[in-house]
């Protein structure tokens, strides 16, 4: 039985292209200078890009997602405006190697066909943070044949995680979530403040002066958070500060931050 390799029924997908010619898949291959792996071409006749029903992948190593797994929300198809004719670009804007055609990607994280060795690429998981490739299918076929479907419901429990042993006080919180400290220590903060405040507004508050910290990426942990605080507390919100946060968001100087901002407006349409 063949497997259900994109997500049905989303709603909105931003990762959907327009379906896409043989002649323009042709010249797609052409600007890239490489062979696509027919596995992959199958899959984008089929729907070109979009979210992904088998959205986990096997690992054994620690990752941002979790120790065994890590995650493929979506798949970029051919063409350009969240497709992989953006692989030049993002790659200039990360710093990734040449050899990389990606696939999907949040940033700080890629999974990519890597054509290092020749037309035959493999499949890699790339951290940028810490600079390192790990090689996780021999081929786009294997990479395929070991995804899996995880419940999204088991997935949005991962934005809700603590941080183990990690604690702040409400003044600490004042200081760190005010533009005062570098990301990480911002990300474990938010990761704690949005389990244990208090108070919804004040932490949409902080949110919103967040977006004016001096690395852009903090758009992605402003994001994340805002979707946890909606999901919960949506009715307590003050209505023209959460529509001011998404407006920012989008107008960011990330240029993730229309999906981003989309993505949260899609969430808030639910709620």
């Amino acid at each position: 039985m063949k497997k259900i390799f994109w997500l049905e029924n989303h709603g909105h997908d931003f990762y959907k292209l327009p379906q896409i010619s043989e002649t323009n898949i042709k010249k797609a291959i052409d600007l890239l200078g490489v062979k696509l792996p027919d596995e992959y071409i199958n899959l984008i006749k089929e729907q070109n890009g979009g979210r992904t029903y088998l959205n986990s992948y096997p690992v054994n190593f620690p990752n941002v997602w979790s120790d065994n797994h890590i995650r493929l929300d979506f798949m970029y198809g051919i063409g350009t405006n969240e497709g992989i004719l953006d692989n030049e670009t993002l790659k200039t804007e990360w710093g990734l190697p040449s050899e990389f055609i990606l696939l999907s990607g949040d940033g700080h994280t890629w999974i990519a066909f890597d054509y290092e060795n020749g037309n035959e690429p493999k499949i890699v998981y790339y951290d940028v943070d810490e600079g390192r490739k790990r090689v996780i299918a021999n081929s786009f076929a294997e990479f395929v044949s070991n995804l899996y479907h995880l419940d999204e419901n088991l997935i949005q429990e991962d934005l809700y995680l603590d941080i183990p042993d990690i604690t702040f006080t409400k003044e600490e919180g004042e200081k760190i979530l005010n533009v005062g400290e570098d990301i990480e220590v911002i990300a474990n903060a938010l990761i704690y403040f949005q389990n244990n405040h208090k108070d919804p507004n004040w932490f949409l508050n902080k949110l919103n002066i967040l977006l004016n910290h001096v690395d852009n990426n903090i758009v992605y942990n402003v994001a994340e958070s805002l979707m946890v605080l909606v999901d919960r507390e949506f009715r307590q919100l003050d209505q023209q500060l959460l529509s001011k946060t998404m407006n920012e968001i989008e107008n960011h100087k990330h240029p993730d931050g229309k999906i981003y901002a989309e993505a949260i407006r899609d969430f808030v349409s639910s709620s």
